[in-house]
């Protein structure tokens, strides 16, 4: 009889685990019914404007959207996007894979929400001070007024719109006139309020137009406020196209040490999850000053970093040591920024493999 009665309640507990987890898979597809993905910021644009509709953008992460689908389908829960729909395009993506956005609205937390006009001009920010869930209701019922819309045209939004519509002629079009465009939009801005990303199409534009003492100056400018910037690594690989047009990075050059890594790509193969295991890598000075690492920004608190903490005079190598303690099965890529005093201020090493 107990074993009966055991086997009927193991039977129950499965059932009402098998509803529990179709309820959680419906669940993180519900926001799905309102919410466009796996298209382009362009594809999501042409749909607003063929609906005559506002834009409401989520930013998402790139390597885990589990917490920008849970506030999505908290909203969706709410009835927030059903709500709105007659007024808003909603659109969730990486905004890694728009480039031009990424860089100007460089979002330093997710998810986070923007509102563009059809036209693709940006009407409203995310406010990082604010809390996600409430800026973004209060995002929506505040545009969902044609009226508001015309009076909330930021004053402040305008070096961004600018930014915005001269990376999309440089980016999306490949033309002499889409070139000057971008020129002419980005000279409305005086060369000391350009910050970084403005002075690098500055920079591209010049290139491209063979202008080579504006690639020059734009080229300084940048490489200034790249050095200025308080998150740089941002930048790091849109610097790295530029630098070399500097004459003031040619000067650093000459005159600091350099840090060159033997590799700066590992593939660690396949690891045992929970086995930690330790990576040796060798770095040499090649510059003509002492090279001295100031600090390490890792991508994951699952690896430890062990450098040197003396300075390393012109010509000689030093080793660190990465320890990786992998916790979760699957694919992984993990990198590890080097921040110095050599002219290459930041560096990267990156580790990808795969746990079994």
């Amino acid at each position: 009889m107990k074993s009966a009665h055991r086997i009927f309640t193991y039977i129950l507990v499965f059932f009402i685990t098998c509803i529990f987890l179709n309820s959680c898979s419906r669940d993180e597809q519900h926001y799905l019914k309102y919410v466009l993905e796996g298209v382009s910021f362009n594809e999501a644009l042409d749909k607003a404007k063929s609906e005559n509709k506002l834009l409401w953008v989520i930013i998402g992460d790139s390597y885990d959207t589990r917490h920008s689908s849970r506030f999505l389908n908290t909203l969706s829960r709410k009835g927030i996007f059903k709500k709105y729909a007659p007024q808003f395009v909603f659109y969730a993506c990486n905004i890694k894979e728009n480039e031009q956005y990424y860089f100007i609205l460089r979002p330093s937390s997710i998810p986070n929400s923007y509102v563009f006009n059809n036209n693709g001009e940006l009407l409203s920010a995310y406010d990082y001070s604010e809390d996600k869930e409430k800026f973004a209701i209060d995002q929506l019922k505040q545009f969902s007024n044609p009226e508001n819309v015309k009076e909330n045209r930021r004053e402040e939004l305008k070096f961004l719109n600018i930014a915005i519509k001269a990376a999309n002629y440089l980016n999306l079009e490949d033309s002499e006139d889409s070139l000057q465009k971008a020129k002419d939009l980005l000279d409305n801005i005086d060369d000391n309020s350009l910050d970084y990303y403005t002075a690098y199409l500055k920079t591209q534009i010049s290139l491209k137009l063979n202008d080579s003492i504006s690639t020059g100056k734009y080229a300084d400018i940048a490489f200034e406020k790249y050095n200025s910037d308080p998150n740089p690594l941002l930048y790091l690989q849109l610097n790295d196209r530029i630098k070399d047009f500097s004459e003031k990075y040619k000067l650093e050059k000459a005159t600091k040490p350099y840090i060159s890594f033997e590799k700066q790509r590992f593939d660690c193969g396949k690891v045992k999850k929970g086995k930690e295991f330790t990576i040796k890598i060798k770095y040499k000075n090649e510059g003509v000053a002492p090279l001295v690492i100031f600090q390490t920004v890792v991508s994951c608190s699952c690896i430890k970093v062990d450098c040197p903490s003396n300075a390393i005079v012109s010509g000689e190598s030093a080793e660190c040591s990465f320890k990786y303690d992998p916790t979760e099965k699957g694919f992984f890529i993990r990198t590890v920024y080097f921040e110095s005093n050599a002219s290459n201020r930041f560096e990267k090493i990156i580790l990808e493999g795969q746990v079994i």
